[in-house]
């Protein structure tokens, strides 16, 4: 057997995990072969000493909080943003409470909520372009009425006209 299998084999036996009928092999071999035997005194060692440094620590920490830590969290940080928060909730209705809440004028005036479209068009020197597509489009566009531009935008098929071609679409994939 190589090293690597001699170590796995003597942590297993230290840690109790081997069978009987395994644990005579495991002998027997190291009987025949020092130098593996050597190697299964040295991991069974090691395995003895880190066993042996976790129980001092978990022995420490059961008996220094008297029962099995549930949640380790430093309060004090969290104490503090809590009062943070609360302070800062606290002036916040405060503030609200006691600030004058807006006057309105008893007889409104009239409020013009947005100026009307306008009724002037840009002038733009098409003369400058030349004779091309182009030229013909912007003054086919700038010739046209607005209602009609407005119009062609708007129309086009409602939501429920989508969402049921939608559903026809999906049906057939």
């Amino acid at each position: 057997m190589d090293r690597e299998s001699i170590e796995r084999l003597a942590i297993d036996s230290a840690a109790g995990q081997l069978n009987e009928d395994a644990e005579a092999l495991l002998k027997e071999y190291l009987a025949e072969h020092s130098e593996a035997n050597k190697w299964f005194l040295d991991i069974r060692d090691i395995y003895g000493k880190t066993q042996a440094a976790f129980d001092v620590k978990t022995a420490f920490t059961k008996q220094s909080t008297g029962k099995k830590p549930f949640l380790k969290l430093n309060w004090l940080p969290v104490a503090r943003w809590a009062a943070v928060v609360i302070f800062a909730a606290f002036i916040g209705v405060t503030a609200g409470r006691w600030s004058k809440s807006p006057t309105l004028e008893p007889n409104p005036q009239r409020i013009t909520a947005s100026q009307g479209p306008a009724t002037e068009q840009p002038s733009f020197d098409l003369e400058s372009i030349g004779e091309s597509f182009w030229r013909e489009k912007a003054v086919a566009m700038l010739t046209s009425p607005s209602s009609r531009i407005q119009k062609d935008y708007v129309t086009g098929p409602k939501l429920w006209e989508k969402y049921r071609q939608f559903i026809k679409e999906k049906n057939y994939e």
